[in-house]
This record gives C-alpha cells, sequence and structure tokens, in this order.
C-alpha cells in the first residue's frame, strides 16, 4: 500500500537508496561518497546523486523539507522514512545524522561557550579555540586526536582535509567520545549539539536556506 505522507518519486527515491550497495564512486569529475567510516550513511549526497540521474528539480519537489532538510522528521514520518529505507539504511542514516551533523553542532555549540567564557573574564579570547574545545569535549589536543584518528583508519598524516574526510574525522571523534565518556555526560552533551540544531534549523526554516551548507 503506497503512503499518502510521501509523493510517488519520495518513495522511488528511498527504494533506490534501499538497494544501493556502492559505498563511494567518482561521476563525471566529482567523487561520491555515500558511507562514512563504512557506517554511516551520508544520504544528502546520494540525493544528490540519485536526482541528477532522475532529472529532478529538488526545489521544485521540496525533497529537501520534506525527508532531507537536514533534521529528523516527526516521529510518524520518521517511521515512513525507516520502512521505505529499511532498518540497515535507515540505522546508517542515524549514524550520519547524530555521529557528522550533530556532533558537528556540538562542536560549535562549546565554543561558543568557551568564547563567552573568556569575555566575561574581560579576557581577549585566542584566535584558535580548538584545543580548549576538544579538551572539554574528547580530553585530548586536537593535534592528538587527529593523529590517533590517522593510526586509527590506517591513513597518511595530512593537515588539509577534504569535506568527506573531515566528515570521516568528526565521525570518528563521535565515537571516541562516547567510548571515553561517563553515558550521563555523552547523552548530555549530545542533547546539547540536538538543542542548538533545533534552534538553527528554525531560522533556516524562516529564511529558505538549508543549515550548515
Amino acid at each position: 500500500m503506497q503512503s499518502n505522507k510521501l509523493a510517488d518519486w519520495a518513495i522511488d527515491m528511498m527504494a533506490s537508496m534501499r538497494t544501493w550497495d556502492v559505498s563511494s564512486e567518482v561521476v563525471g569529475k566529482r567523487k561520491f561518497t555515500y558511507l562514512i567510516g563504512g557506517e554511516a550513511f551520508d544520504y544528502l549526497s546520494l540525493l544528490e546523486r540519485l536526482a541528477v540521474d532522475a532529472k529532478i528539480n529538488l526545489k521544485e519537489t521540496n525533497l529537501e523539507e520534506l525527508l532531507f532538510y537536514g533534521h529528523l522528521p516527526s516521529h510518524s514520518m520518521k517511521d515512513e522514512i525507516k520502512n521505505h529505507l529499511g532498518w540497515k539504511k535507515y540505522r546508517a542514516y542515524l549514524n550520519y545524522w547524530y555521529g557528522v551533523v550533530i556532533e558537528q553542532c556540538l562542536q560549535y555549540v562549546v565554543e561558543i561557550e568557551v568564547a563567552k567564557e573568556f569575555r566575561a573574564k574581560g579576557m581577549i579570547e585566542p584566535q584558535d579555540l580548538g584545543d580548549i574545545v576538544f579538551h572539554r569535549l574528547y580530553g585530548e589536543e586536537s593535534a592528538l586526536l587527529f593523529r590517533k584518528f590517522c593510526r586509527d583508519v590506517k591513513r597518511t598524516y595530512k593537515e588539509s582535509l577534504s569535506v568527506t574526510e573531515l566528515e570521516a574525522y568528526t565521525y570518528w571523534l563521535s565515537k571516541y567520545r562516547f567510548e571515553e565518556s561517563d553515558q550521563s555526560r555523552f547523552a548530555s552533551d549530545t542533547l546539547k549539539g540536538l538543542s542548538y540544531f533545533e534552534s538553527l534549523n528554525g531560522q533556516t526554516r524562516s529564511n529558505g536556506s538549508r543549515h550548515l551548507q
């Protein structure tokens, strides 16, 4: 039975995503990576790839608004998406959502908090707050964590990262935080990232732009 909540083309898109078994590919001059860290499904990249093939106009169809605007839909819509994507792909979607999108939000929130603390004390904040942020979230300096990441994923160390590589690092950091934090601390910090995203998402909806893009 076909859903009355999702348009036919949206259901077709998710059916294609459900059976998509390529983790990355090069199309023309562009490389698409759909599976971050072997676990996190970058649905936006695959959506873009499929939309090009199907010649779907994302703005005209409101696909981003309906499914992949970047936030989790209402509970009923989540069930709808899970049913069409299948549990395996949906779980990977959640990995990407929490491990990349929300982790990025959390890092930014903590950076704002640190900057406010410097100003409240009448101190000049450093140009780069990265190490302070990383110490609070992950208990280590950013450079040391990045070297650990490179060793874990068996990649050559380099300072500059592509967008896909940065997402892989962010996902690794989210798992590192889970392993190194107690359960209550991990949940509290994740909620902080979620709350920030919800406020950000409300703003982007009001002006019609996408978040974090």
